[in-house]
């Protein structure tokens, strides 16, 4: 409220009352890799159960592309396709949601 304040004119920067306070310091992150090995089960898992392992399977292997990207998306759009990913082709289909209803 202040900076706003500060910024439109309203109050003297000098006179911020919040750059006198003292932030709280930052806490460490919690954020960890996962294991190759558990990677490789979750991979396993993806790939072999569920109603459509091969989307499974492709929707992980983005995911583990952009976070092999440092979160950052690729420069020129989405990620390439790669093994396991339905070819753009494929996914002209009419979506169908619970019990095969055709969405639209």
């Amino acid at each position: 409220m202040y900076k706003h304040a500060e910024e439109d004119g309203l109050i003297d920067p000098a006179a911020n009352p919040a750059w006198k306070a003292d932030k709280p310091r930052r806490l460490p992150s919690t954020r960890r890799a996962v294991a190759d090995k558990r990677l490789a089960e979750i991979n396993h898992a993806a790939a072999t159960t569920g109603d459509d392992p091969e989307l499974d399977s492709g929707l992980l292997g983005g995911h583990i592309s952009f976070s092999l990207a440092g979160g950052q998306p690729r420069r020129g759009g989405a990620a390439p396709g790669g093994a396991g990913l339905a070819a753009p082709h494929a996914c002209l289909g009419p979506a169908r949601g619970q019990a095969g209803a055709t969405a639209g």
